[in-house]
């Protein structure tokens, strides 16, 4: 019993028909160019390709969608980020007596003065 040469093919000469040592799905194949469906194991191969192709398309398109909610989220975070900077940058600008207290008569609160210096993502900058 002699097999068909090409790898991966289970094609035997008593399965079906040749063209010298090729199964005639495989001398299609590659005489032709195109992949006919059937039982061959080309036809499987495509079909797996195909489909991990499709399940590729479906999990990029999750992540293009949860990239673009992210991205929607820290914009929407932008206009709060900003005012806080204006707030924090009016608290920098006062004088010395205005910051102690002594010219005002009101500190800086400890709660504004105890934050940290936030980045363009919102998190804390580490200095």
């Amino acid at each position: 019993m002699t097999k068909c040469i090409v790898k991966g093919c289970r094609n035997h000469k008593h399965e079906g028909e040749f063209v010298g040592v090729l199964c005639a799905p495989c001398h299609s194949m590659l005489t032709t160019g195109r992949i006919e469906p059937g039982a061959t194991f080309v036809h499987h191969l495509n079909t797996e390709i195909r489909e991990a192709r499709n399940e590729a398309a479906v999990v990029r398109r999750a992540y293009l969608h949860e990239r673009q909610r992210a991205t929607t989220a820290v914009a929407a975070l932008q206009p709060f980020n900003l005012e806080l900077a204006e707030r924090l940058d009016a608290l920098e600008y006062r004088g010395p007596a205005e910051r102690s207290g002594k010219h005002t008569g009101q500190g800086i609160p400890p709660e504004i003065s105890a934050l940290p210096e936030l980045g363009w993502n919102g998190r804390p900058v580490r200095r």
